[in-house]
């Protein structure tokens, strides 16, 4: 079995690194073609003997581009589209007009309503991408949504027949669940809360930087960021404009967050809208304590109160009061082993071997349509 996997680039991001986790450890034959970047899991791929290959030289949309696609599909079983990009689609959508016979799927890794949420989104330019997905959508022979909040979102949109769709979680590796499941997390005297990801307006980190300013003068409490983006300087200037510069750390982006996972208590997510949250997996197979918005598909990882809290209020103070219960928890001893526990056994069912096993009996199917 033959994969060919479309992408528009290679830079870190949870598509990325999932398509490199499959790569790593799937039974079947995986192919990545990069269409517009490549980056740094391109580069990481690459070195470790992946087949990728990378078209950032040519035309955003040419014919030579397509043609060179089309041969690398000639000799695979299986196409998926993987990031919501316009131009992307179009080669999905061509390829499945010149080579049918193949199976076509579309993996969804965002909500539906997270579309018009781009910087200059224009309404024609909104509507001609709705149409390409309509279309893609139409062609493809299975849609795969990675949570079932992201299928939910789609369906009232789009005329999706309903035999083609499948849930398949994202997961993460065996070897982070382990090495997780030995992490101890000692009492310590200033408890250390950590956000990693994309610095973006979507993921809500000024959200955050909000909520840990209205508890940061009354609890030993101290902010980890790791990551970069385009926000990172407001987000900087933020923390000074609320007097809290001393008690928050700019990290940057580093490719290796073990090190926080391991050392950290309280790991928020406070994005704005999320499909899945594979980043909150992570944290909680490494035992932090957990705090996340109640959107998305992130509910169908966290059980409030049970492997982590949920924030039912969209505002700063709400998320402050969710962080303060978390505090709680880690001034429990036995309250906090409970909740570590439970997050450890969660994280042990989302992996990517098993995100990995259930594509391959899909893919697998004696049925073209599978």
């Amino acid at each position: 079995m033959k994969v060919l996997h479309l992408l528009t680039s290679g830079s870190v991001g949870g598509i990325e690194v999932l398509c490199r986790d499959m790569g790593s450890c799937s039974g079947f034959e995986n192919i990545f073609c990069f269409l517009f970047g490549e980056g740094l899991i391109y580069e990481e791929m690459n070195s470790k003997g992946m087949k990728v290959y990378s078209f950032v030289q040519e035309k955003k949309l040419s014919i030579n581009k397509l043609m060179k696609i089309k041969k690398i599909a000639n000799e695979v079983n299986v196409i998926i589209v993987h990031h919501d990009d316009p131009f992307l689609e179009l080669y999905f959508i061509l390829l499945k007009l010149i080579l049918p016979s193949r199976k076509y799927v579309s993996m969804v890794h965002h909500c539906y309503e997270q579309k018009g949420n781009e910087p200059n989104y224009r309404a024609l330019k909104g509507k001609l991408k709705e149409i390409i997905a309509g279309i893609m959508f139409g062609l493809s022979d299975k849609i795969i949504f990675v949570s079932k909040a992201g299928c939910k979102s789609y369906l009232p949109k789009y005329k999706i027949n309903r035999k083609k769709i499948s849930i398949i979680y994202n997961g993460i590796s065996q070897d982070k669940i382990k090495h997780g499941k030995y992490v101890s997390k000692i009492k310590q005297k200033t408890i250390h809360i950590l956000y990693a990801g994309r610095l973006v307006r979507i993921k809500g980190v000024d959200q955050l930087i909000k909520a840990f300013s209205l508890l940061s003068a009354d609890y030993p409490i101290v902010l980890d960021i790791v990551g970069d983006g385009e926000e990172v300087r407001m987000l900087q200037k933020l923390t000074e404009k609320l007097n809290i510069s001393e008690k928050v750390k700019f990290w940057g982006f580093k490719k290796d967050i073990t090190h926080f996972l391991e050392y950290s208590d309280i790991f928020v997510y406070p994005s704005k809208t999320e499909i899945f949250g594979i980043a909150l997996v992570e944290a909680m197979a490494f035992k932090n304590i957990c705090v996340a918005n109640n959107v998305g598909g992130i509910p169908e990882i966290i059980c409030d109160g049970v492997n982590g809290i949920l924030n039912k209020e969209n505002s700063a103070s709400g998320l402050a009061k969710s962080i303060l219960r978390a505090v709680d928890v880690c001034n429990d001893p036995e309250q906090r082993r409970k909740m570590m526990n439970e997050a450890n056994i969660t994280a042990g069912r989302f992996t990517i071997e098993r995100t990995v096993k259930r594509l391959e009996k899909l893919f697998e199917s004696d049925n073209r349509k599978i």
